[in-house]
């Protein structure tokens, strides 16, 4: 589950300037891409997100963590469409820094995701 779960991040990594690129080609082609190439990351990550993040919990606790871990991370996700377009007005209309804020969330859920150990069952 963890490989399957990193390599979806990874693949957010690797995506984070090419998506803007082909958006900025302006054709049909381009923004179908720069639409795909994200959600495809997004299921190859998600795909085991749930078997894995139940793994990090005792089964005690598990309930409670995982909506500790996904309620807070929900709320913050949902001011991410105004933080990348103030971003891209703040910075003359460009998409760099957008992209650099993409790249370096996936980056430090890569981080996360290595430095993260599992407790042992009892």
């Amino acid at each position: 589950m963890r490989r399957v779960t990193l390599a979806g991040i990874l693949l957010h990594l690797v995506i984070a300037f090419p998506m803007f690129w082909l958006a900025d080609t302006r054709t049909v082609g381009g923004l179908w891409a720069a639409m795909c190439l994200p959600m495809l990351a997004s299921t190859i990550a998600y795909a085991s997100i749930g078997t894995l993040l139940s793994g990090w919990f005792t089964p005690r606790v598990r309930c409670t963590g995982l909506s500790m871990s996904f309620q807070p991370a929900g709320l913050m996700g949902s001011a991410a469409p105004s933080a990348a377009t103030w971003l891209f007005s703040a910075t003359g209309d460009s998409w760099t820094p957008v992209a650099l804020a993409f790249a370096a969330m996936a980056a430090l859920s890569v981080a996360c995701l290595m430095l993260h150990r599992p407790p042992r069952s009892t």
